[in-house]
């Protein structure tokens, strides 16, 4: 089965129901019904509580981190995975981050808005549409 880690902008984009959000959706789906194995590094979940909050209030957004947390395996931000992100060549700390933690969970890819954020990254990054169109994956 093909593990991915989700960056949380592709998670805010499916709960803002930003621009082009729908294939981030059908890969949400996808985790959710088993047929991706979905992570997402631990730091995001308050992050995106704490965004969706201020945007939907505190019950949906709760809502969503208990949906989420049940659809994704939450990688846990330690000690150990801040070494290996610092160790990675990346501009922004917190893309390293996500970069980690993909390491960590054996992620075959990213799955981020700004694959070329992820440049330096061991895991390749792709976007969700790209993602979708290459795994010809649809509902």
């Amino acid at each position: 089965m093909t593990r991915i880690t989700i960056d949380l902008n592709v998670v805010l984009d499916v709960y803002l129901e930003r621009d082009n959000f729908l294939a981030s959706a059908e890969i949400l789906t996808f985790c959710k019904e088993g047929e991706l194995e979905g992570y997402t590094p631990s730091h995001g979940i308050p992050t995106i509580y704490y965004i969706l909050r201020s945007k939907i209030g505190h019950e949906r957004a709760i809502a969503i981190v208990d949906d989420l947390i049940e659809m994704l395996t939450v990688v846990p931000v330690g000690n150990e995975l801040l070494r290996s992100a610092r160790r990675l060549s990346f501009r922004d700390f917190e893309d390293a981050i996500v970069a980690a933690s993909a390491i960590e969970s054996k992620s075959d890819f990213i799955i981020t808005k700004n694959s070329k954020d992820f440049a330096a990254s061991p895991v390749p990054a792709i976007t969700p549409e790209r993602f979708m169109d290459e795994f010809d994956l649809s509902f």
